[in-house]
């Protein structure tokens, strides 16, 4: 059913009055013989008052059908055809079997489950300046999208996707993960997320954005999720149990999706804690902030704790793009700080059942601990070719051999396959000593520019105290004092 209402006068078009209808309607497509099922709609198009393009207006109203994709229902209004202001609410649920077509997943089988959408949408786009809208106006949207208990098998991966589960919605700017599930094998995973303003992410504008995502897993099997069928092995052969990671990422929507290389921005840690099968030792209270810049990465704070051992660690990485891109050559600097206040050898240098610490070492505490050093690397095409590395402090007291490390520094290159060490100074206990040395790592003489050399000078060697060591009963474990 349809009207139409019009009259000539001034402006550019005559003035137009349209409205139109349809109940109980079907389309059929002859040659695709695909069919819209129970179309209804009400609708309506005016040039409005001034008879031009920023006048017209065009509504659809009370639509719903029934296509191949699935059902739909809504409501749709565009006013000013020169800089749309688009105002669409729509419900919807989808066939998946469409949206594997949709996205050409042709590898996906036995596709169960369901997709729900319901949107609120509003937005003015300037089509001469489309980045710019979001930056003038003030638009408003309300997504909810409900994926429920969906599966599939991959022909790309070995094993089946189970209970997929999510629960988002975008109301305003921000969007929101409810709640995000999954089952990958044995592997189970929960998540829970918020994206600050994501239209400015899509309009690419230079607002800022903040990101916070929280993740639990009772079980990650490693080993079934990296296993590969060609080669009948693991690529990681562990499990990590009880896994926590809750962080967030500040940064803007230009420079998210603009970045030539990392995402620029700050990430922050705020938690981390789990435990490996093959690493039995807990991982807890680690927590970080790190600021990722155009052509630099800073540390400022990364702690934690393993078992009874924690570290607080800071640095920083220049140039940090020549490990990323073949096409460039030069030198990044890297400086490093290290600070604990125990540290175990055997809560460190275990796995698997093996202990990687050489006997005498491996109850060893250390207290007190402070290293402060740092590297030049020399890269081409991605390839490090000379690494420059210095030691400006390193310090400590061992409780089991019961010495102390003193302002232990020095200087080590590498290049060519060939190692040179100067200057490496420190003291231990009463012990001092000076040591400067080169080795030839290669095997080809032709290629060998220097002999290899050692060379220890001290002013005093206390070797009772250096070589007195008096290993604590198997059955126990040093503890500090």
């Amino acid at each position: 059913d349809a009207s139409i209402k019009g009259k000539t006068g001034g402006g550019q078009w005559p003035a137009i009055e349209a409205k139109f209808g349809c109940d109980d309607g079907l389309i059929e497509n002859p040659e695709t013989e695909k069919r819209l099922e129970d179309m209804d709609f009400k609708g309506y198009f005016t040039t409005g008052a001034k008879r031009d393009f920023s006048s017209m207006e065009f509504g659809l109203t009370q639509f719903k059908t029934k296509p191949d994709a699935g059902m739909f229902s809504g409501n749709l209004k565009v006013v000013n055809f020169l800089e749309p202001d688009i105002q669409l609410q729509l419900d919807s649920e989808f066939n998946l079997d469409f949206i594997a077509k949709f996205f050409n997943l042709t590898n996906l089988k036995d596709l169960t489950g369901s997709v729900a959408l319901e949107m609120n949408f509003h937005d003015i786009i300037d089509l001469n300046n489309p980045e710019h809208s979001i930056e003038k106006l003030n638009e408003s949207y309300y997504t909810r999208l409900n994926i429920r208990n969906v599966g599939f098998k991959s022909g790309n991966f070995h094993l089946p996707i189970k209970n997929l589960n999510l629960n988002a919605e975008m109301q305003g700017h921000e969007a929101l993960i409810r709640q995000f599930s999954v089952s990958v094998g044995k592997s189970t995973v929960k998540a829970a997320g918020k994206i600050s303003d994501l239209p400015a992410i899509l309009h690419h504008s230079n607002l800022p954005v903040k990101f916070d995502l929280s993740i639990e897993s009772n079980l990650l099997d490693l080993a079934e999720l990296t296993y590969s069928d060609s080669l009948k092995t693991s690529g990681i052969n562990d499990q990590i149990r009880n896994l926590k990671i809750n962080a967030s990422f500040l940064s803007s929507a230009q420079a998210l999706t603009e970045s030539a290389y990392l995402p620029e921005g700050e990430f922050i840690l705020h938690d981390l804690q789990g435990r490996f099968a093959q690493y039995p030792h807990a991982l807890h209270d680690i927590k970080g902030d790190f600021f990722i810049r155009k052509n630099d990465l800073q540390i400022k704070d990364f702690s934690g704790a393993i078992d009874g051992s924690d570290w607080h660690f800071s640095g920083n990485l220049s140039r940090y793009e020549l490990f990323m891109d073949s096409a460039l050559s030069g030198q990044a600097e890297a400086q490093f700080d290290l600070r604990s206040n125990l540290l175990r050898l055997e809560d460190l240098f275990s796995y698997a059942g093996e202990n990687y610490v050489p006997e005498d070492y491996r109850h060893e505490l250390f207290k007190k601990l402070e290293l402060h050093g740092s590297t030049t690397f020399n890269v081409h095409k991605k390839t490090i070719k000379s690494i420059d590395a210095k030691l400006d402090n390193l310090s400590c007291s061992m409780l089991v051999h019961k010495s102390r490390f003193e302002r232990f520094s020095g200087r080590m290159q590498y290049e060519n396959e060939h190692i040179q060490v100067q200057k490496f100074w420190g003291k231990i206990g009463r012990s001092d000593f000076l040591v400067d040395a080169t080795y030839y790592t290669g095997k080809d003489p032709a290629t060998r520019k220097r002999d290899n050399t050692f060379y220890l000078k001290s002013n005093y060697l206390d070797l009772d105290e250096l070589l007195a060591y008096n290993p604590p009963p198997k059955t126990t474990k040093a503890e500090p004092d």
